[in-house]
């Protein structure tokens, strides 16, 4: 992704929207839009973290299992509107 889609991605992400313009050039290098479908499990507990998402709209929620039947929300993460 280009240094000039930085408007339109940094107006929505408030973590984004903090850096140093200098920094802007080595971030957008290797930042790629994904679109991903309601319910997709990023991570599993234990496995590798290879990739940061910064949530433009939606929500990514961190869930930790309780026992043998209980989910519980520990953590949530929305963007845009």
């Amino acid at each position: 992704m280009s240094p000039s889609h930085a408007p339109s991605l940094l107006t929505t992400n408030q973590i984004l929207n903090t850096l140093s313009r200098k920094d802007y050039p080595v971030l957008f290098a290797s930042l790629q839009a994904v679109h991903l479908p309601r319910g997709k499990v990023l991570y599993e507990f234990g496995e590798r973290i290879d990739y940061s998402f910064f949530v433009m709209s939606g929500m990514i929620s961190l869930l930790n299992q309780i026992g043998s039947h209980h989910i519980a929300s520990c953590y949530v993460v929305a963007g845009g509107d």
